[in-house]
């Protein structure tokens, strides 16, 4: 989906609380592509929403409408990860 934002997520815990950190985003190209460089080696999730419609939410990669449901993105020293497609939700989702 070209013109979507995509964010690079990471989980933090603080005081037995959870929360979502938010490690950086990106605009997809009209091809739907986007890239983040220079990732220090961690565990991710992405998410991503559209930037000019309500029709559709955000979604987790690949699918996901929450985080339980989510594929988590390990990333290690030198890794370049290609074709993480996420297929955003609409509103009709189940």
């Amino acid at each position: 989906m070209g013109n979507a934002v995509v964010a690079l997520l990471r989980v933090a815990y603080s005081r037995q609380a959870r929360s979502i950190d938010v490690v950086d985003t990106r605009a997809t190209n009209r091809r739907g592509e986007f890239r983040f460089d220079r990732v220090p080696p961690g565990e991710y999730y992405l998410g991503a929403a559209p930037s000019a419609t309500m029709t559709h939410v955000t979604t987790l990669y690949p699918t996901a409408a929450n985080l339980n449901s989510a594929a988590k993105i390990v990333v290690k020293a030198g890794d370049e990860l290609k074709s993480l497609d996420i297929h955003v939700r609409s509103l009709n989702s189940p």
